[in-house]
């Protein structure tokens, strides 16, 4: 990104509605995270979910001139838990 900074936050995990695994589930959740992007030191908030349903659950977005991506959220619920993170992509 020829000299760019560009640095991804996991700011907070706001909902995890997603079925543990092995469970029979009318319906499949939601995860939905607050991520910030900060480029060249200018930073911007948003939030992003595993499902592209409405405006509130997006799988991606356009921040500071580049498309980011949320693919997972991990742990799934009913793993060993640790500090849940965000596995994004991001390109220009």
């Amino acid at each position: 990104m020829n000299g760019t900074s560009v640095r991804v936050c996991f700011d907070s995990l706001i909902e995890d509605s997603r079925c543990p695994r092995n469970a029979i589930c009318i319906w499949e959740g939601a995860a939905r995270v607050k991520l910030s992007l900060i480029v060249n030191g200018q930073q911007e908030s948003f939030e992003l979910s595993t499902l592209n349903r409405s405006p509130h659950y997006r799988t991606d977005t356009v921040v500071l001139g580049y498309r980011v991506q949320l693919k997972n959220v991990y742990p799934y619920p009913g793993d060993t838990p640790y500090p849940p993170k965000a596995e994004v992509v991001i390109t220009q």
